[in-house]
């Protein structure tokens, strides 16, 4: 099965940042970066994208990053502040 990646119109409208590409994979849904696609992806499945979804629309992850709350793995700002974001290593 070829994986076709997408991503929104939108996207990257001014200086063409932050683009995220959507694909639909075999169990799931596939997020990643435009610009680093050889980085991998993040396998959802279509429950957690669409969670995912509704809570960028009801602005629940903006909240978050506004106080502070982000969670790192999120916060991509991090890095641009002199700290490292925190990965999840698997157990």
């Amino acid at each position: 099965m070829s994986v076709r990646w997408r991503k929104s119109s939108h996207s990257g409208v001014i200086n063409d940042e932050a683009c995220v590409e959507v694909a639909v994979l075999q169990q799931g849904v596939g997020l990643r970066d435009s610009k680093n696609p050889e980085a991998g992806h993040l396998p959802l499945s279509s429950t957690q994208f669409a969670a995912l979804v509704e809570r960028i629309k009801n602005g629940t992850l903006d909240r978050l990053h506004e106080q502070g709350r982000l969670p790192p793995a999120l916060d991509t700002q991090q890095e641009r502040r002199g700290r490292q974001p925190a990965i999840s290593k698997p157990r």
